[in-house]
Formats: C-alpha cells, sequence, structure tokens
C-alpha cells in the first residue's frame, strides 16, 4: 500500500513537477519543426534570436511565402515558448 502524502509534502513536491512541465512544453518543438519541413524549410532554428522577426521573411522551397494559418500557429508557439523561457 502507498502512503498518501500530506499536503505540506505536496505542496513541497509543486515547484519540482512545474519546472518539469514547463522544461516540457521548452523541449517540445518537433512537431514544429516537422511543419516547417513539410514546406522544405530546414535551416530555420526556434532557438535563434528574434525568431519571429525571421518568421516573416521566410519562403518556401518554391519560393512562396508561408500560408497565412501556418506563419500565424508557428506565432503562437513562440509566444508560448517565450513565455516558458
Amino acid at each position: 500500500m502507498a502512503a498518501i502524502p500530506t499536503l505540506e509534502e505536496e505542496y513541497a513536491r509543486r515547484p519540482t513537477r512545474e519546472q518539469e512541465a514547463l522544461v516540457g512544453e521548452q523541449t517540445r518543438t518537433e512537431p514544429h519543426e516537422a511543419i516547417l519541413a513539410r514546406f522544405g524549410i530546414r535551416s530555420f532554428r526556434l532557438s535563434l534570436r528574434q525568431p519571429a522577426a525571421r518568421l516573416e521573411n521566410i519562403r518556401t522551397a518554391e519560393g512562396a511565402p508561408l500560408p497565412d494559418n501556418i506563419r500565424a500557429e508557428l506565432h503562437r508557439f513562440l509566444e508560448r515558448l517565450c513565455l516558458v523561457r
């Protein structure tokens, strides 16, 4: 049988759990890199300085701009990433 932790023990574990959640959110970039790869973009790194500004100038492998919905999704992801960091 497992012992039920007290409220103080649960409260003491909370910062560690929150840190683990934030680190997990920060390292969860693979789906967004896959979106860029689908459009033939392999050189764009989300960890560079000012990635949102650089995202405006990015082009697909055919030379066309990214679709608006994809650009908006990547901007939302970058905002969350900035908040987490």
